[in-house]
């Protein structure tokens, strides 16, 4: 067993193994405490790129209906702009960050924040960009 975790308030685990080297394959099993009934998950494998890459993984949850945080990676240490973009093109939110390279997880709007509606997280880095759609509801 490597940790113990617990779920946040919003249902969600994480698990950053910090023992992992580039360029290699881990295979990892979750067992859960589901009420004091203990079950294993299928395995899962991740494979660990030699450097990391410019990714805009996900916005979560989606739809949206609570605070709104999306996951990311970046390759350098030059910043970035995460922006929210509506349907006709405005930029309804926009956040600077120079975290560095790595993965990173950012909470981009706080619920009731924003109206409902679809929107695009736009992660730009340099001359490079990733988008994602996301929809807000109540």
């Amino acid at each position: 067993m490597l940790a113990a975790l617990e779920a946040d308030g919003s249902g969600r685990i994480v698990f950053d193994d910090r023992t992992v080297a580039g360029g290699m394959r881990y295979w990892y099993r979750l067992r859960l405490d589901l009420d004091g009934q203990v079950r294993d998950t299928p395995e899962f494998e991740i494979d660990v790129p030699l450097q990391p890459e410019l990714a805009l993984e996900r916005a979560r949850p989606n739809p949206a209906d609570a605070d709104l945080f999306i996951d990311f990676s970046l390759p350098d240490a030059r910043p970035a702009t995460v922006e929210l973009v509506d349907v006709q093109g405005r930029v309804r939110l926009s956040r600077s960050t120079d975290l560095g390279a790595g993965r990173h997880a950012m909470r981009l709007a706080r619920r009731g924040e924003l109206p409902m509606g679809m929107y695009w997280v736009r992660l730009t880095h340099g001359a490079d960009a990733r988008v994602v759609k996301v929809a807000v509801v109540r």
